[in-house]
Order: C-alpha cells, then sequence, then structure tokens
C-alpha cells in the first residue's frame, strides 16, 4: 500500500475511533520493507493509535495499559535515534517528542512540561507552540496554557498560515476552559470567512467536535 493511500486510510480510521483497526494496519505495514522516513511516519501514527486506544476498556472494564507503553517505547526509540536524522526529518523528531510529552501529560507526569519547552525552544512555530499549550492545559495549568494558544494565534498570523484552522483550536480551547464569551469571539471570525476554501472542512470538524461533546 502506498503511503498516501495509507494516511488516507488512517485519517478516515482515526475519525471513525477506529484505533484497534489501525494498530493492525499499521503493524501489517510496518512489516514490509519500507524506508527509514516511511517506517518513522508509520511507527509515530501506531504510537497515536495505541495511545487513544489504551483508554478504550474492553470487554472485562481494564484499560490496555500495554498499549500506552508501547507508544511511550516507540517515541522514546524515535527521540533516542535523533542523531541520524537529517534537517529534513527533524519533523519525526518533533513530533515524537512533542507526542511522548502529551502522553506523559495525559498520565499526570509534570516532566512532561519540560520535554514541551525544550521542544518548543528547538522549532518555535504555530504548531510547536499549540502543543506545547496542549500539554500546559492537560496538566490543568490554565494560565499558561492559554499563553501559548495565543502565541500559536500570533505566530500563524505572523507567517501567513491558514488561520480558520488557528479559529478553530482556539475556539476549542475556550469551550473546553469554560470560557464562552471568548469562544464565540473566534467562532464568529470562522463565520466571517465563509468564501475561504476551509471553511467546509473547519465547519465539518465543528460539528464532529459538538457531537462528540454531547455525548454522555
Amino acid at each position: 500500500m502506498s503511503t498516501e493511500l495509507t494516511k488516507s486510510k488512517l485519517l478516515a480510521l482515526s475519525r471513525g475511533s477506529k484505533w484497534a483497526v489501525g494498530i493492525k494496519l499499521l503493524r501489517s505495514e510496518l512489516g514490509k520493507k519500507r524506508h527509514s522516513s516511511e517506517r518513522r511516519f508509520l511507527l509515530l501514527n501506531l504510537a497515536a493509535f495505541l495511545y487513544h486506544n489504551s483508554f478504550t476498556k474492553n470487554r472485562y472494564g481494564i484499560n490496555k495499559n500495554n498499549d500506552l507503553k508501547e507508544a511511550i517505547k516507540i517515541c522514546r526509540d524515535i527521540i533516542k535515534d535523533n542523531k541520524n536524522l537529517s534537517s529534513t526529518n527533524m519533523l519525526d523528531l518533533m513530533n515524537a517528542r512533542f507526542f511522548l510529552a502529551q502522553i506523559l501529560a495525559a498520565s499526570g507526569d509534570v516532566n512532561a512540561i519540560k520535554l514541551a519547552k525544550d521542544s518548543f525552544d528547538m522549532q518555535k512555530n504555530s504548531v510547536s507552540a499549540n502543543r506545547l499549550a496542549n500539554v500546559y492545559e492537560m496538566l490543568g495549568n490554565k494560565k499558561m496554557a492559554e499563553k501559548y494558544y495565543l502565541e500559536h494565534e500570533k505566530i500563524a498570523a505572523k507567517n501567513r498560515e491558514d488561520m480558520l484552522y488557528v479559529y478553530l483550536s482556539m475556539y476549542i480551547y475556550y469551550i473546553d476552559s469554560k470560557s464562552p464569551e471568548k469562544a464565540q469571539r473566534y467562532l464568529n471570525m470562522i463565520e466571517k470567512n465563509k468564501s475561504h476554501l476551509s471553511y467546509k472542512q473547519v465547519k465539518k470538524i465543528l460539528a464532529d467536535y459538538g457531537m462528540k461533546r454531547s455525548q454522555p
């Protein structure tokens, strides 16, 4: 299966929360001969699917802790091998570092902050600011989370990035942090850009988000 087809299938599976199916697909693809960069891509996605699958319950109601441990090991192995990565593969290293930080934060480990902050200092862009903010958010530090979400918006605007996705992330953050007035400001900015190419996709994500929030 080509990398592009794999990406398309993984996206569909993640949107449907079909983590176990994705894990099976990724293990199958990793069993084939692959270029090192393709293997890192597959491994990082495997870590993500394992992470999400670890929070689903089996029929006995027990969390799949082995999935979480494997996800952490994958990230740590990629980070350890970073000396072999060229600048063109820096994205893989940064993804591994931030994803490991997010896993640790979800587990309540405050060591996640240093890892995420060091990673942000290595590569200061809108994405790294967003992921650092997410780590602070998961650990309950609302003040620092808001600081870096706003930094995410500032950097994206400076670099003339697709702001609709930025407004989307800001809206979701403020809704989750129970700040509806601030959230409404970003929703209004999304609605002012109905002619934007990303508008329909952003609205779909908003609809999916609303459905998940309404579920018990």
